[in-house]
């Protein structure tokens, strides 16, 4: 009866773990990362069902990075980048319930690039990677974008809002605020 109850209550925190960690990201802070919107490009975007993407430079002519995103329920971001890089998705690790199924697909990929590889802007600032599902793009071998142009600025908001706690008290708190305006009055 006693190793039934530590099981349960075992499980019961595991949960309650997984399903508080799925809630945010769990970046506690960005002040310490180098870059700023007058010098570097800040990367965020939605890939439905990632559960964990790393992302290498592969520009020869930029600095050599590699990141993991910070995904939380779809929405990523990375760590200000190099204006005019070009990031590969190096590794990937997607899920996605269909019914009573769940699929999982967790690979390296080739650095001879794909699909959800993308080049950062040569102008600093906030770049939008767009919002795709990553278990449809991969199974069909080409981008799948969700939704249509409302439902993809409803998204790109709610990215921006996720991240704003993790950029606040930096130069980007001000730049992601006013892009969050910006696209609440669109029209």
């Amino acid at each position: 009866m006693k190793k039934k109850l530590i099981c349960t209550g075992c499980g019961l925190l595991y949960m309650f773990a997984v399903l508080t960690g799925c809630a945010s990201f769990k970046v506690e802070s960005m002040k310490d990362v180098q870059g700023t919107p007058e010098d570097s490009v800040l990367v965020y975007g939605v890939l439905a069902n990632a559960n964990r993407i790393y992302f290498s430079q592969m520009n020869p002519e930029r600095p050599a990075d590699f990141q993991q995103a910070e995904v939380s329920s779809g929405y990523f971001f990375l760590k200000p980048v190099s204006p005019g890089t070009r990031y590969a998705v190096t590794y990937c690790d997607i899920s996605k319930r269909e019914g009573s199924v769940e699929y999982y697909y967790q690979d390296f990929i080739s650095l001879q690039g794909t699909f959800l590889d993308f080049s950062a802007p040569d102008k600093p600032g906030l770049y939008y990677y767009g919002a795709y599902d990553a278990y449809e793009s991969l199974k069909n071998g080409e981008k799948i974008k969700i939704g249509n142009e409302a439902k993809e600025r409803k998204a790109q908001i709610y990215c921006l809002k996720s991240i704003l706690p993790a950029y606040q008290g930096t130069e980007w708190e001000a730049v992601i605020q006013k892009t969050i305006m910006e696209l609440k009055n669109e029209k």
